[in-house]
């Protein structure tokens, strides 16, 4: 049925599972005690954002002394694609933000209100080249700059937006969060509880459902969504009159929304045991899905698995059991994939390039203290923070 459709597009397919990702993030950084110092865990972060994009090419030739084709930077096709990485480059750009803003006291209701400006300016998509040439690079900056930022500086209204929500949650969340849990009635009884959860869910649910309906007719496909376009510079018209004005709104507030009543949902709901270890899993699961998602062709694995049930004159209790497929598909493939490229990502790859720095970082102070014969001792804290 073609509410099947709309409903995972409402639900699974807008900006609500990104913008819902980046405040839970935002959420959990905002509660560490080096939220606004730079530590381990932005290293950590760093590491993964290079390893998304690392260019083997390059580095197979280098071992190797023999040519391995013009591809040294892997494009959409090569390696593990690029397109998650803006996700970490925007949580290091705003790491950037939050430090300056701490050191400096600078307002952050400036630093925000300039956000804001940049979303009203920047064209949907854009791109400002760091360098011309990403296939072939030449010299050792160039090629470093390839690596760094393959795709040039994001100047975008779909790339400001998230980092403008992730930037106020950290700021803002934890105290808008306790002051809504103060207002916000939480009935004692197991049963109206469970109501309340389910009330909140489907009210996201509609929401979403409403907006699918209304923006696709209108743009064709989301008005926000993550920077995933192809074309080095797109503008899109400007927002310069109430219609644009009215959409951009609504490209990020219904998103919001939509995250507040989940949340809301996920605080009524009952069984607090069994939220908790739902975030944990969620926590081991939710990176690891993300940064490989986009390598696992999971849109086409949906439609498979939904015309698997039903392909031709499906009833609606065909329908009923097509979304139940879809959603245990979605759990199939966190709790495998996603798990399994975080795991190696946070418990290899990280800790790996950490020792290798620490190791290194050794030698180069023995040689600078050979006359004394002393090794500095090795911070193997650091490494173990890097994990949690």
């Amino acid at each position: 049925p073609s509410w099947v459709i709309r409903i995972l597009q409402a639900v699974v397919v807008n900006e609500t599972c990104l913008y819902g990702f980046v405040v839970g993030s935002a959420l959990m950084v905002s509660s560490q005690a080096d939220c606004f110092a730079f530590s381990v865990r932005d290293g950590a972060t760093l590491i993964v954002y290079l390893f998304q994009y690392c260019p083997w090419g390059f580095f197979l030739m280098w071992f190797s002394h023999s040519e391995v084709g013009s591809d040294l930077i892997p494009g959409d096709t090569g390696g593990v694609a690029q397109y998650s990485r803006w996700y970490l480059l925007m949580i290091l750009v705003t790491k950037v933000l939050l430090v300056l803003t701490k050191r400096s006291n600078f307002p952050p209701s400036i630093v925000l209100a300039l956000l804001v400006v940049g979303l009203v300016s920047f064209p949907e998509s854009g791109r400002i080249s760091a360098t011309s040439d990403c296939v072939e690079p030449t010299g050792l900056i160039q090629f470093l700059l390839c690596w760094v930022l393959p795709e040039g500086i994001m100047v975008e209204r779909k790339w400001v937006s998230p980092m403008l929500l992730y930037y106020a949650t950290i700021m803002y969340g934890q105290a808008m969060a306790g002051r809504a849990g103060k207002c916000l009635p939480r009935p004692q009884a197991t049963s109206w509880r469970a109501v309340y959860s389910v009330a909140c869910y489907t009210l996201s649910a509609l929401l979403g459902f409403w907006y699918i309906g209304f923006v696709y007719p209108t743009d064709g496909t989301e008005t926000v969504e993550w920077p995933d376009g192809a074309v080095a510079f797109v503008s899109n018209p400007r927002i310069d009159n109430k219609v644009a004005v009215i959409m951009l709104t609504m490209a990020i507030t219904v998103p919001v929304v939509q995250v507040a009543l989940v949340f809301a949902a996920v605080y009524y709901g009952p069984g607090d045991r069994a939220k908790q270890v739902a975030a944990s899993w969620v926590s081991a699961t939710m990176l690891g899905t993300y940064l490989i998602s986009e390598n696992l062709n999971f849109g086409n694995w949906v439609i498979q698995v939904i015309f698997m049930v039903c392909n031709c004159q499906c009833s609606d209790m065909h329908g009923l059991a097509q979304l139940a497929a879809a959603g245990m598909l979605l759990i199939a493939v966190s709790l495998s994939f996603g798990l399994l490229y975080q795991m190696l990502l946070l418990r290899m790859v990280v800790p790996s390039v950490l020792r290798g720095i620490s190791w290194l970082s050794e030698r180069i102070k023995a040689a600078l203290h050979s006359s004394d014969g002393r090794l500095p001792d090795s911070s193997e804290s650091d490494i173990e923070s890097s994990q949690e």
